[in-house]
């Protein structure tokens, strides 16, 4: 070979050599491209899929939603320490039901109770200002505060002597009972229905798990006229039996609608919604629906009724909780019964 020819051999593989660090950094920039933009593409993924998920959570407490949204609370304990908010409410509280509601309402009253103020002064103060209707024949209080751990919070413990109580202090009846709290002619008017309100009312309670009923009745809430000549309640929920079984159930102007059976409801938090317009002849609705504390419906479908009567028979419409049953019927009730109430809220539509 010709020595022109070796050194453009020479030439031409320290050439090549020279090509080969610039390739492997052009290789190197190129992975890095691909780098940062797959970490690009990924950011934007997430991103996409974060405001996806704020738009369906906002939608849940929009204006424009349906009242009454699902919105189960997922968990028990963590549920309630950091509740959803309840969008279209005039309240600086959040709500702790697995509902939120439509714009338009305003948290008239949300009670809690706590040891170091006595249940009694909570309820003669204000929203409710009224005395709580008890039995006087014995000195052990119906109303105590105790602490609940599946609510991390205290609550209202009311119980029921079988034995001992009677029809509250003034009534001479014996084939009843009572303790219970409620709306009266001296409470906020903001808490109590009068014609075209509509209201909301959403609490928590809780029964005791071996509660037994008898075929006679036993209230735990009542929608009851004020200064009506009918002593006969506009909606009522409770518990008794029907043929033999323990049913949980409600009245509507006295007619009986079984809910469910009563396990389902007894030994652990039942979250309670009614919604009411009280309206003469067709123009009245009714709304009821429970949930237990994760936000699982425990009636086949919500309780709905419109173009009923709902008002004409007295002053105003006041809510009612408590124990309120008969002693008499066929079946055993136990010696003590209990019902525990927390967070009890009104909502009026402004």
């Amino acid at each position: 070979m010709e020595k022109g020819a070796s050194r453009s051999v020479l030439v031409d593989v320290e050439s090549e050599k020279r090509k080969i660090p610039l390739a492997v950094n052009n290789l190197k920039r190129k992975h890095k491209i691909i780098a940062v933009t797959s970490a690009i593409a990924f950011f934007v993924l997430v991103l996409i899929i974060a405001i996806t998920v704020g738009v369906v959570v906002g939608g849940q407490n929009g204006d424009d939603e349906e009242e009454y949204t699902n919105n189960p609370i997922v968990g028990s304990n963590s549920s309630l320490i950091q509740p959803a908010t309840s969008s279209g409410v005039e309240d600086d509280k959040p709500s702790t039901f697995a509902y939120t509601f439509s714009a338009g309402f305003s948290r008239n009253a949300f009670v809690e109770f706590s040891k170091e103020v006595s249940p009694y002064d909570v309820l003669e103060d204000a929203p409710f200002d009224n005395t709580v209707e008890e039995s006087d024949k014995h000195d052990e209080k119906h109303l105590t505060v105790v602490y609940d751990e599946d609510l991390q919070k205290e609550v209202l413990h009311l119980v029921m002597h079988r034995d001992k109580d009677g029809d509250g202090a003034s009534s001479s009846k014996s084939d009843r009972q009572r303790t219970e709290f409620k709306g009266s002619q001296k409470s906020d008017k903001d808490i109590l229905g009068y014609e075209d309100d509509t209201l909301i009312y959403a609490w928590w309670f809780k029964l005791n798990e071996d509660a037994s009923p008898t075929n006679k009745f036993w209230h735990i809430f009542q929608l009851k006229w004020y200064g009506a000549s009918d002593g006969t309640p506009m909606t009522t929920f409770g518990l008794k039996t029907f043929s033999g079984e323990p049913k949980f159930y409600y009245t509507d102007y006295g007619d009986r609608f079984i809910l469910g059976d009563l396990k389902k409801f007894t030994g652990k938090w039942i979250q309670a919604f009614v919604k009411v317009k009280y309206g003469d002849k067709d123009r009245g609705t009714l709304f009821m629906d429970f949930k237990d504390i994760d936000g699982n419906r425990l009636i086949d479908k919500p309780v709905e009724k419109s173009g009923i009567d709902r008002w004409g028979a007295g002053d105003f419409v006041r809510p009612k909780w408590g124990i309120y049953r008969s002693l008499i019927g066929e079946g055993s009730l136990n010696k003590e019964d209990f019902i525990q109430f927390s967070d009890i809220s009104i909502y009026k539509e402004k």
